[in-house]
């Protein structure tokens, strides 16, 4: 699976590693937008909003 990002001057398809929950949670699910955020940790994570 990989999330398509809108650069400067280019589009990106990125892979993402998903776990099983994650994978339960977006089944049979649309993703209407997502946000980018980099954790204190140094680790980036996607937030994703979805509709039934």
């Amino acid at each position: 699976m990989s999330i398509s990002l809108t650069l400067l001057g280019c589009r990106e398809h990125i892979p993402v590693v998903l776990a099983n929950y994650q994978l339960g949670k977006l089944k049979g699910h649309k993703p209407t937008s997502a946000q980018l955020c980099k954790h204190k940790d140094g680790l980036f994570y996607i937030h994703i909003q979805l509709t039934s």
